[in-house]
């Protein structure tokens, strides 16, 4: 069935056939991980900062801050390249496997099961675990926001991106018309590999 992209991009559509395996669905999926990848990047340069002052307040030294900014600036610039390569590309025809968390909601479940756990140890130490720790309190309450940074980044913001994989790429299709010049070349060159998979809808 020939349709247009305006016609296969329409929620009436989607509504039509939920769950049937399509070309469109397949890019908004495989673009979604490309974003998620991207965005964790981007997340986890802050919390590599953040990591190093903690680190080297705790050690006296500004070593520890020193390498894990050049770290954390890396991290981001990759993340960067990534998502502008993932906003401005098709994304290849390869298999993409997640094994994080698919939604924001699944994200914070995990998050606090982590969070939670790390709690564990202080609550049972005490005062004795805090009085080991170099800095005591104030370096104890930098780690478990540096934990619970990156956690959030590995697992919360990953996940929200994943959720919104087919409403996000709805709105690159309607509003980049660069992007959008690639769905229509791929709409008139695409052939199924396997099957009988339609090219739509999304």
């Amino acid at each position: 069935m020939s349709r247009t992209l305006e016609a296969w991009l329409s929620p009436d559509y989607e509504r039509a056939a939920p769950d049937s395996p399509t070309r469109l669905r397949q890019i908004a999926d495989d673009r979604a991980v490309d974003v998620a990848l991207a965005a964790c990047l981007i997340a986890l340069a802050p919390v590599a900062v953040l990591a190093g002052a903690v680190w080297g307040l705790m050690a006296g030294t500004a070593l520890p801050f020193a390498l894990l900014t050049v770290s954390g600036i890396a991290l981001g610039g990759i993340g960067i390249l990534c998502l502008r390569r993932a906003r401005r590309r098709l994304p290849r025809e390869r298999s993409r496997i997640v094994r994080g968390t698919g939604s924001a909601r699944e994200g914070v479940i995990v998050f606090l099961v982590l969070f939670g756990a790390s709690l564990i140890p202080l609550v049972l130490g005490g005062e004795a675990l805090v009085e080991r720790v170099p800095g005591g309190l104030l370096s104890l309450i930098g780690l478990g926001t540096v934990y619970a940074l990156l956690l959030a980044a590995v697992f919360i913001v990953p996940g929200a991106v994943l959720a919104r994989a087919r409403d996000s790429f709805r709105t690159a299709a309607e509003k980049n018309p660069q992007y959008r010049a690639l769905l229509e070349q791929d709409r008139l060159t695409w052939h199924p590999r396997h099957g009988d998979m339609m090219y739509g809808p999304l």
